[in-house]
């Protein structure tokens, strides 16, 4: 029984927000019903890519974005009409031309104390669903008639299941949710940025994915995720953590788990972008792309799509730590830095000079010790000592700013 409260809450917390009020009036965007997940007939895609253009006939970049959980087609709407002026205004600052689309999937839960878990899973497999067929529909057909356009896509919640499913359909589940027929699934989708915010993935679903992190030709060319701080008790996405009692560890909550061969690729290729600032705790979509995140993200997808633009400050970071020499002077103090992308960089190098790769990002050896972090502070130097990753046995990492914040001062 307690089990299922938590769901009920769970679910709750993450349906009351979305449907808080019902925007009025023509959309500020270009609507993409998707209801659950059925193929689209092609007058159907037709008519969503025609209106993009009578949005705008060029467009430098077109904006997708794409809800989670608890939303009907009413609810969505008042979210997009609220985000696409955001979004808008913020490309224009460098003159960019835009086009907003707005994926709509019927993602509302009945709620019920025997019923919630069943109905959570069910939206799970259908956001795959979305994203297997009708999203890979729609936006195969975009990319075809918009060759110049880069696609943005800014997901929520439970629209990062519908995100991957799109763009990476080969991807395979450790659960146990049947997985349902791709729509031309060899055709690749080409995204020059992807954000992921309070994403409810799995955190090891690229681990379990079977998936190869690609060196060239990628799907992606930045992928920006949020996720809550490990310390502290500011910036907690109060649903995840439920969500991790329900389901367990969310992509919202954590550093991604991935294989090394993941981690050295897109690490290399700087594809990666972690963010724990401002993390808010209702876990909404609108207050998850707030103007401070938008200011972040937006000139990171316009400076990926052309290099010629300003360079943003966190670029210049990585590129201070990709130029330090295989020395760990050299790159500890990075570790302390206000950039969670900056220190995770950091440590990614650092574990390749300590421990000669990525295993212990891949087999959970620091994520365990960030765990600890949160719930035994007190333990976490005498575990340190006796770690087979030299990172930790050598006090690199957790460095002491992280241990006094944490709640282990070495007194």
């Amino acid at each position: 029984m307690r089990f299922l409260n938590r769901f009920v809450l769970c679910l709750f917390l993450m349906t009351t927000v979305a449907m808080a009020g019902f925007a009025q009036g023509t959309p500020s965007f270009v609507p993409a019903w998707l209801n659950d997940g059925s193929p689209l007939s092609d007058a159907d895609v037709s008519s969503i890519v025609t209106n993009i253009g009578t949005q705008q006939a060029n467009p430098d970049h077109i904006l997708v974005v794409i809800h989670g959980l608890g939303n009907s087609r009413e609810a969505s709407t008042a979210s997009y009409n609220e985000l696409a002026p955001r979004l808008v205004s913020e490309f224009q600052k460098s003159r960019q031309k835009v086009a907003v689309v707005g994926i709509q999937w019927n993602s509302d839960v009945p709620m019920g104390l025997f019923t919630a878990e069943a109905n959570y899973l069910d939206m799970v497999a259908r956001a795959r669903k979305v994203g297997h067929w009708p999203a890979r529909q729609v936006l195969l057909q975009v990319q075809k008639q918009y060759p110049k356009a880069k696609i943005n896509i800014y997901a929520h919640s439970l629209g990062c299941e519908v995100t991957a499913a799109t763009l990476v359909p080969e991807l395979t589940y450790a659960d146990d949710i049947p997985k349902s027929e791709a729509f031309q699934p060899t055709r690749d989708i080409y995204a020059n940025m992807v954000t992921l915010a309070g994403s409810d993935l799995d955190w090891d679903v690229w681990f379990k994915g079977n998936v190869n992190a690609r060196e060239t030709n990628r799907r992606t060319q930045l992928t920006w995720m949020t996720m809550s701080p490990y310390v502290g008790e500011a910036d907690k996405d109060e649903t995840l953590k439920l969500r991790r009692m329900v389901r367990g560890v969310a992509a919202g909550s954590a550093l991604p788990r991935m294989t090394q061969q993941q981690y050295d690729t897109l690490f290399k290729g700087r594809i990666m972008m972690f963010d724990n600032t401002e993390i808010p705790a209702d876990h909404a979509f609108t207050n998850y792309y707030n103007a401070a995140r938008l200011a972040n993200i937006v000139p990171a997808a316009v400076f990926v799509a052309d290099p010629k633009q300003p360079k943003p400050k966190l670029f210049t970071e990585l590129d201070e730590v990709f130029a330090m020499p295989d020395q760990v002077t050299a790159l500890t103090p990075f570790l302390d830095s206000a950039h969670l992308t900056t220190a995770v960089y950091a440590l990614w190098r650092l574990e390749k000079i300590n421990c000669g790769g990525s295993q212990h990002l891949s087999d959970e050896t620091l994520e365990n010790m960030a765990r600890l972090m949160v719930n035994k502070p007190s333990t976490v130097r005498s575990a340190c000592k006796d770690s087979a990753c030299k990172t930790m046995s050598q006090g690199q990492w957790p460095t002491e700013k992280q241990l006094i914040r944490a709640g282990a001062p070495n007194w």
